[in-house]
């Protein structure tokens, strides 16, 4: 069987970029599954998207999209949204055997409730063959808003890094990395437990507790993750998940929470998360309603219970090292 992974290439993109990683990340594990990568340039400027849109009139795109895949695996990141949608009808038009199935990393209307998100991407999922999606609950909350292409769950992403997994002592410490122009609870975080950021455009003012780090790219960061905790929350609250971002959460699988995971970290999400019920049925860290709690949630965990926390850990880090879901979920839409 010929197989192809289709990917909008973001070099052009800070290397701190964890989206960026995600798609590398699926581009080298699928390789191992026997896919054959096919790298698309996002054209920079209004003349090159002219350009390209007329070759895709003219013909102009054959050599480029034609393959003689039996399975073509193509990787939607919920922008690029001129490139993707020629992309989608030249591997269409060039390649009428070939089962075409979308990887979702993001859904633009779920992430950010516009209408006009929902009657472009509504069309795109429902015109391929079959969608590969986070969890059971992006997957219901698609179903519930028309999509009938059939669809199989990711669980979790995976997340390759050869540097060693972190064997931290308990210290109690938390680290935060991502965005954190949109992390504004952090501003409001006025707790005794010592929390870490990493990333970039950070506040001018942190309270007291909060150490600014740094940005550290993807490949690097795990180097500087020796607390005892890796925290997800998103939006401007401390009580919970608020605002667009904070709603997100119930459906998405943050990529911080397989970097946390890959580095040997237990995590603290909030309870109502996607991956909430993940994290807590494999005792990988906890789940908490309320961000003004978190002194009492870490001082209620002892030593023994960190201990079997990092073992679990230990074990789904190496699966998420190896790209177990990621080959596990290909081997579904394979057959």
């Amino acid at each position: 069987m010929e197989k192809i992974i289709a990917t909008i290439s973001e070099s052009a993109v800070n290397g701190t970029n964890a989206g960026s990683k995600a798609k590398d990340d699926i581009i080298q594990i699928s390789q191992k599954a026997g896919f054959k990568p096919m790298i698309i340039t996002n054209p920079p400027s209004h003349l090159s998207k002219l350009a390209f849109l007329i070759k895709s009139y003219c013909g102009g795109l054959k050599k480029q999209y034609q393959t003689n895949a039996d399975l073509i695996v193509f990787q939607y990141a919920g922008y690029f949204n001129f490139t993707t949608d020629i992309s989608l009808k030249e591997l269409r038009k060039y390649n009428p055997n070939a089962k075409l199935i979308l990887l979702i990393h993001d859904v633009a209307a779920l992430r950010y409730q516009q209408d006009k998100d929902w009657q472009r991407e509504s069309k795109i999922f429902n015109s391929v063959d079959e969608l590969i999606v986070h969890n059971s609950k992006m997957k219901q909350w698609l179903e519930d808003h028309g999509i009938t292409t059939p669809m199989v769950t990711l669980q979790i992403f995976d997340y390759l890094t050869d540097l060693p997994i972190n064997d931290n002592n308990f210290n109690r410490n938390v680290v935060f990395a991502g965005n954190l122009e949109k992390s504004t609870f952090l501003t409001k975080l006025n707790v005794n437990t010592q929390i870490d950021l990493f990333g970039p455009k950070p506040a001018e003012h942190y309270p007291q507790n909060i150490t600014y780090q740094g940005i550290k790219k993807p490949d690097e960061l795990a180097k500087f993750l020796t607390q005892s905790f890796g925290l997800v929350w998103d939006g401007d609250s401390i009580h919970e998940c608020d605002g667009l971002m904070g709603n997100y959460e119930k459906y998405n699988d943050p990529h911080k929470v397989s970097l946390y995971l890959s580095s040997g970290l237990p995590v603290i999400l909030w309870k109502q998360a996607a991956l909430a019920d993940f994290i807590t049925k494999n005792n990988l860290g906890i789940a908490i309603d309320d961000l003004a709690n978190l002194d009492n949630e870490i001082a209620q965990i002892t030593p023994e219970q960190y201990d079997e926390m990092k073992k679990n850990v230990h074990r789904v880090a190496e699966d998420l090292r190896n790209g177990k879901h990621t080959l596990e979920v290909l081997e579904k839409v394979e057959k």
